[in-house]
């Protein structure tokens, strides 16, 4: 568990047939433990976004937050601030943290998109054929 001052190690996130991307750091911070999960679903879909989830000991509510790519994490830096800071974070450790989210999601963008695109790739072969599709009237 790290604290003020200390780097945020992201680890691998549970295996889980739930994730086909799981990255998790955990922080002690403001009194309480925070988690900060970067995820993509496991589901097949058009879409597969990059999700980020923030969850805190001392709120009841996460913070969650959807990227399509991962190459505009900098443009959602703000954001991701805004709900650390929701949060209870202290805005200079909302910020800290909020930035080491981005340079993950940036270190990581080349994995995180062959996941996208292989999970779309599923979404569009295994769909079953749509209404009038394959039907002779």
């Amino acid at each position: 568990m790290k604290g003020p001052g200390d780097a945020i190690v992201w680890e691998d996130g549970p295996h889980d047939h739930d994730y086909a991307y799981h990255k998790v750091a955990t922080y002690d911070a403001g009194g309480g433990r925070l988690k900060i999960d970067v995820f993509v679903a496991a589901a097949p879909s058009r879409s597969c976004p990059l999700r980020i989830a923030v969850h805190s000991t001392t709120s009841p509510d996460a913070q969650r937050l959807a990227l399509t790519d991962p190459g505009d994490a900098d443009l959602h830096l703000t954001d991701i601030d805004n709900r650390l800071r929701k949060m209870g974070l202290p805005s200079v450790l909302a910020a800290y943290c909020a930035g080491d989210v981005v340079a993950l999601i940036k270190r990581d963008a080349e994995n995180i998109r062959a996941t996208q695109r292989e999970l779309q790739r599923r979404a569009i072969t295994d769909a079953p054929p749509g209404p009038g599709l394959g039907a002779r009237g």
